[in-house]
């Protein structure tokens, strides 16, 4: 549900549920963009996730998002990010990522590169991943897009033989959104990742959306 009454503060409150063979968990985000300037806006988010079990821990318990984005020029078509993530799983542990990242803007066209540096605990542990993006379409009618990324993770593992587990992956995504009013829509996607020599995993996604 996003709020788009102010031009400077968009809010948004969106809820997620995945269901995997071990069960279902829920997310909830309060979600916003900040304007502060022709040339320069925030987006930020806090985000909760009951858990139920270590089995079905899908998203982090909490997690708190914030990006600065430059436009160049103010107002331009070119926009460089900086960002950073903190969150924890808490019994699986936590970790931070550090994000920078640019989109371009060509009429109907977007396109967006990042790159994150992250951390995860416990054992202070430092991988690389990085993505690229693209979507066509207008706000207000529709959006389809394609996500491609990869890179290295790596975390410890805590219990009767701790061990450290070193994962190579990559992974795609596909998403459509539609307005089918002013005020409400909706959304689909599909979602594949590879994480080599281990598994794999493919989903569906699938949902409404309303604007105010």
């Amino acid at each position: 549900m996003w709020i788009r009454a102010s031009r400077f503060f968009v809010p948004a409150f969106i809820v997620e549920s995945q269901t995997r063979p071990q069960g279902t968990q829920q997310n909830y985000t309060l979600f916003s963009y900040l304007n502060w300037s022709k040339w320069f806006y925030t987006t930020q988010g806090i985000s909760y996730a009951p858990q139920k079990g270590i089995a079905t821990i899908y998203f982090p318990k909490w997690r708190y998002d914030i990006k600065g984005h430059w436009k160049l020029p103010p107002g331009g078509s070119f926009v460089l990010g900086v960002g950073y993530t903190n969150f924890d799983y808490v019994e699986p542990g936590r970790g931070q990522i550090f994000n920078l990242g640019a989109i371009y803007y060509y009429k109907g066209l977007v396109l967006e590169w990042n790159g994150y540096l992250n951390e995860n605990q416990p054992g202070d542990l430092w991988t690389g991943a990085g993505s690229f993006a693209m979507q066509y379409g207008s706000e207000g009618k529709y959006w389809f897009g394609v996500i491609v990324g990869g890179g290295r993770e790596q975390y410890r593992t805590i219990g009767v033989a701790p061990g450290e587990i070193r994962l190579t992956s990559y992974s795609t995504s596909m998403f459509y959104r539609r307005w089918l009013s002013r005020h409400a829509g909706f959304l689909i996607g599909f979602d594949y990742q590879d994480k080599l020599n281990h598994y794999r995993r493919a989903g569906g996604s699938g949902g409404l959306f309303f604007e105010f």
